[in-house]
């Protein structure tokens, strides 16, 4: 939902857009942990962090050469 009101937005104002989604939980088996630290998660956040970052630099500066 929200990446189809960034893309929509974008486009109408003829800007360029992008996002990046991670998954937190699973609706189907309802594993979902909270109750502890989820490193692997904490990890995902960073990766993406540092994904969207580069993708910037890379678009600013028309390298396509990675930072990372």
């Amino acid at each position: 939902m929200e990446a189809s009101a960034i893309f929509t937005i974008a486009h109408l104002r003829g800007l360029k857009a992008a996002m990046v989604c991670g998954v937190s939980g699973n609706l189907v088996t309802a594993d979902v942990v909270y109750e502890e630290e989820n490193k692997p998660l904490i990890k995902s956040w960073d990766d993406a962090i540092a994904i969207s970052l580069d993708a910037i630099y890379r678009y600013e500066t028309g390298s396509l050469e990675s930072r990372l």
